[in-house]
């Protein structure tokens, strides 16, 4: 949610040019791994940093089924 909210405010007071749906997932999991380095469980952190890792790869491999290029720059 918090990825959301800024990229929102990005948009709305920065008046940055639209943000891609690629943008905001690895904006969440940016945050998310922040997240696992503060937890006081050695445990809960690397549960949370694989779950990271998962998402990530699926996420690219979604986006590179329906024909996004890698190379192709985030704006």
């Amino acid at each position: 949610c918090w990825a959301l909210w800024l990229s929102r405010n990005d948009m709305v007071f920065d008046k940055s040019p639209s943000i891609s749906y690629m943008q905001v997932i690895f904006r969440t999991i940016y945050w998310l791994r922040f997240w696992a380095q503060l937890q006081k469980c050695e445990d809960d952190g690397e549960l949370m940093k694989v779950a990271c890792r998962r998402l990530e790869t699926t996420v690219m491999q979604l986006f590179a089924n329906y024909g996004w290029r890698f190379t192709n720059r985030l704006q």
